[in-house]
Order: C-alpha cells, then sequence, then structure tokens
C-alpha cells in the first residue's frame, strides 16, 4: 500500500528520519520559494 512498508513497517518515524537525510533540503526551498511565487485563480466549474 505505501512505498515504505516493505522496509519499514508501520515504523513511520524511522522512515521519515531516514528520508530526511536523503533530501537535497537546498533544492527544497528553492522549490518552495519558487511556489510561494505562483498566482493560481480557480474558477467556479459549477456556474
Amino acid at each position: 500500500e505505501h512505498a515504505y512498508y516493505l522496509q519499514y513497517e508501520n515504523r513511520k518515524a524511522d522512515f521519515f528520519q531516514a528520508a530526511w537525510h536523503v533530501w537535497n533540503w537546498t533544492d527544497v526551498g528553492q522549490r518552495f520559494e519558487t511556489a510561494k511565487r505562483v498566482s493560481i485563480t480557480l474558477n467556479d466549474a459549477s456556474r
């Protein structure tokens, strides 16, 4: 069901601790800053 389950089973905290050290935090920060500058307008499709 979840990608982490085969290795970590129900130990979600262990999965996130391991993933924390793999993620490229510089890239994550840059993507977050880019996303904050995006302006999205949602239209009401029910009209």
